[in-house]
């Protein structure tokens, strides 16, 4: 009888996977950090029209911006740090990993996930992804991180 071996292998992730898991995440952190935040910005502001076309400046709805966008950077580097996924990532079963060491530092998960508050700078930075041919956008490539999907080899 042969004996078979099973060995667990990573491949690289599908832009598609990487695409829909951002999604997901950014569904959640709206359901969990934006909607609290828009009631209140409401009732202070006078709601979103009259703040950026009413010519109203307050410093509540710039220290509101702040704390919204360290809220998205602390979900997407905690998460990637503790376990190498967010929640969208455990949906599509993807896997943010250090290329240096065995578990991703804290250091490489936030250089990794800077730009992740900011969707315009976030699709630029993945635009080297795609015209650079690998499946690395350049802050992973600055963090020597990557995103995998783990498979199971049968030899």
């Amino acid at each position: 009888m042969k004996r078979v071996k099973i060995e667990s292998k990573f491949q690289a992730t599908p832009l598609w996977k990487r695409f829909f898991s951002y999604v997901v995440d950014i569904f959640l952190i709206n359901l969990i950090v934006s909607i609290p935040f828009a009631g209140y910005c409401e009732s202070r502001f006078g709601g979103v029209r009259d703040v950026f076309f009413g010519g109203k400046s307050n410093g509540g709805l710039l220290i509101v911006s702040f704390l919204i966008l360290f809220l998205i950077l602390f979900y997407f580097v905690i998460m990637e740090y503790k376990t190498g996924q967010t929640i969208g990532s455990m949906i599509f079963g993807i896997y943010a990993i250090s290329l240096i060491g065995k578990n991703m530092a804290f250091g490489q998960a936030f250089i990794r996930n800077i730009l992740m508050p900011f969707p315009i700078v976030l699709l630029i930075d993945s635009l080297y992804m795609i015209f650079k041919g690998g499946n690395r956008r350049l802050f992973e490539v600055f963090s020597a991180t990557a995103v995998v999907e783990k498979g199971v080899v049968l030899k």
